[in-house]
């Protein structure tokens, strides 16, 4: 409600559009009278209200707490907003701080709430690809100093009965922990602050030393692990976290991140070790250490028929191929007649010539020759017609069905979760 009244007022000074959300959670009996409360707080300010109300349904072993918050900022995400607006203070900072150092956190998990980050758009977002800017401005003022605020402004607000729960560590540490603290130290905020901002400045060097040898230690375009056991153990786990986190994985706890490190280096090249971390694996192929998604199950049996056109999609999960008329490059144009041309999971014992003058060889043979992951080649798809492989993804044309130099041909190309577009 501070916040409401904050920027209801800042409104008539800066040029913003101004719009409140409030997210019905269904976890209280009292959950629809604060929907009304919410909107004759809006109303009497002249601000738009969205509701967006969710089925919170707990997960095994998750809590109901995080199960809530990720249905809230996935209603966040979907906001039509270039910013949003968070009211979190100094103090719920420092509950933060003290609840992940109790339960281990490393050095990013103590960082507490960021003053600023990018929301990850939401597929349902009306607009693709923005997602808005989550700020949280009155991180530096304490719980005191609002309740102060809302005083002089005789604002009134609801306390969610939860917050009397001290069952929830976080209620406990508000409730009995961080009182007794005050009592010996009264400026703890202001200290913790200090120490969020020393941790920041860490994790700054930390982040661009781990881009920097997480550069070094790519050789065309796949982690090695070579370079990483030459640099050592704790810049290992450092690059391994960034690079998890940039293919869009959550970094697990040290010790599991570890343990998966010590499998991934001591393994002989041909182990084929696989780590599970979250919804996919860290797997080795030769030297190479690669981030897997788990994808859904494919039917090898399955097949899709070109009727023409530049996109030939695959399945949920199996990406798309591109097509795209060229001359003298590519599938011969004779060849590709829709409805007779088809994709389907590309099998070992399928054959391609890529060489003139030369045989034919299975697509098994082939693979291994190309250090295709073994992951990849049960996903890879390839284009037949009449009986003949004409491509396949990663190994490319037969150059028996190629086009001649001047001729029409259709160049492909896999658009894929699990690699770059593989021509």
């Amino acid at each position: 409600m501070a916040l409401l009244e904050i920027v209801h007022r800042l409104r008539s000074i800066l040029p913003i559009e101004l719009q409140a959300l409030h997210v019905q959670h269904g976890l209280s009996p009292h959950a629809e009278t604060w929907v009304q409360f919410c909107q004759q707080a809006c109303a009497d300010r002249a601000v738009p209200l969205q509701v967006h109300r969710v089925s919170v349904r707990r997960t095994p072993g998750e809590s109901l707490e995080e199960t809530a918050r990720e249905l809230r900022y996935a209603c966040f995400a979907q906001t039509e907003a270039d910013v949003l607006l968070l009211a979190h203070h100094l103090d719920d900072q420092c509950e933060t701080l003290l609840l992940r150092l109790l339960r281990g956190s490393g050095l990013h998990g103590l960082l507490g709430m960021p003053a600023s980050r990018l929301l990850p758009a939401e597929p349902a977002s009306a607009r693709i690809g923005k997602a808005p800017l989550l700020l949280r401005p009155l991180l530096e003022v304490t719980r005191a100093q609002l309740r102060e605020y809302a005083a002089q402004r005789d604002l009134r607000w609801i306390v969610d009965e939860s917050n009397a729960d001290e069952a929830l560590t976080r209620n406990y540490l508000r409730a009995q922990v961080l009182p007794s603290i005050e009592v010996r130290f009264p400026a703890y905020r202001q200290a913790m602050g200090r120490a969020l901002a020393g941790l920041g400045d860490a994790a700054a060097i930390l982040d661009e030393r781990a881009s920097q040898d997480l550069q070094s230690a790519t050789v065309a375009g796949t982690l090695r692990v070579e370079q990483l056991a030459a640099i050592g153990t704790a810049r290992a786990l450092n690059v391994l976290r960034t690079y998890l986190a940039s293919q869009g994985c959550r970094p697990p706890a040290r010790a599991h991140l570890l343990e998966s490190w010590r499998q991934l280096r001591d393994a002989t090249p041909d182990a084929g070790v696989r780590v599970r971390i979250g919804d996919g694996t860290l797997a080795r192929y030769r030297n190479g250490v690669h981030w897997v998604r788990e994808l859904p199950a494919r039917d090898m049996a399955q097949v899709y028929v070109w009727l023409g056109g530049d996109c030939l999609p695959l399945g949920a999960g199996q990406g798309k191929l591109r097509l795209r008329e060229a001359r003298g490059e590519g599938i011969r144009a004779a060849l590709m007649c829709p409805g007779d041309v088809h994709a389907c999971t590309a099998v070992g014992s399928m054959r391609l010539t890529l060489q003139a003058g030369r045989p034919s060889r299975t697509l098994k043979n082939l693979f291994q020759e190309a250090a295709i992951p073994p992951w990849v080649r049960r996903a890879s798809p390839a284009l037949r017609a009449g009986g003949h492989t004409l491509w396949v993804a990663g190994l490319g044309y037969d150059c028996r069905h190629g086009a001649a130099p001047g001729e029409p041909g259709w160049c492909v190309e896999w658009v894929n979760d699990l690699s770059a577009p593989q021509a």
